[in-house]
């Protein structure tokens, strides 16, 4: 899909699905920022072993961590997965 086409329908596996696409159909998205939000999570799942967050919703605390401070390092410190490498200063 080329990255100036907009996302009209919800798609993919909820768990890399970027919050745009949930309201795809009142709000449609671009493809492309949809995209790099995805490979953002599959980068997590290799670094970490874990995904950063069950599924892209506010329902849950560590996705609306990121939607609300997307620019913020702090998700790491709380984050189950990867507090202790961050409080070893091993992720910077």
């Amino acid at each position: 899909m080329p990255k100036e086409d907009l996302v009209t329908k919800k798609m993919g596996s909820v768990l890399y699905m970027a919050p745009e696409i949930h309201n795809t159909k009142e709000f449609p998205c671009k493809a492309y920022k949809s995209d790099m939000f995805s490979l953002g999570v599959v980068f997590f799942m290799l670094a970490f072993g874990v995904p950063p967050f069950n599924t892209a919703e506010l329902s849950d605390g560590f996705f609306t961590f990121l939607k609300m401070r997307p620019d913020s390092t702090d998700f790491f410190k709380y984050h189950a997965h990867t507090r202790q490498l961050y409080h070893d200063n091993k992720i910077p």
